[in-house]
């Protein structure tokens, strides 16, 4: 498997959290051994913005709790992840500008992560930056989060 791909990141991310089986594979949801239900989610930075953008659908959220997934975990492209609560991220989403449909229900909501050291949750528009460093796990292995005490909250 090419170390560029997605899959691979969904791969070695899932492993990370101890494993688990996928409860649906098209949403990318999975029951892991320590009996979290988890979304996972991927991204890699856009032109040259020094943030990862993630877009979560309407209508995939309702079925995300229909699956029970109370955690979200963003991939950091090749940086590391995040994971985050499902009732923080619902905070951001409720503040955060979203694509409409014509009817003016929400079609999907656009959520960026900032790229460490800085790791910060943020929707679109003007909506509260969140600091998500200690929820933070880097796929370098010479990054530690004993080191993140220094980090500024």
């Amino acid at each position: 498997m090419h170390t560029d791909s997605a899959s691979f990141f969904y791969e070695m991310v899932l492993e990370r959290l101890g494993g688990g089986v996928a409860l649906c594979k098209k949403m990318q949801c999975y029951k892991l051994r320590t009996g979290e239900a988890v979304k996972i989610l991927y991204s890699k930075i856009r032109g040259g913005r020094r943030q990862y953008w993630y877009s979560i659908s309407a209508s995939s959220l309702r079925e995300i709790k229909k699956l029970k997934c109370d955690i979200f975990v963003f991939i950091l492209g090749k940086d590391g992840f995040v994971k985050i609560p499902l009732a923080m991220l619902e905070e951001c989403l409720s503040e955060a500008q979203a694509t409409r449909n014509p009817d003016g229900s929400i079609k999907h909501y656009h959520v960026y992560i900032s790229k460490p050291p800085n790791v910060v949750l943020k929707g679109d528009g003007y909506s509260i930056e969140r600091n998500v460093w200690l929820h933070y796990q880097s796929f370098n292995k010479q990054t530690s989060q004993a080191s993140t005490h220094t980090q500024k909250q």
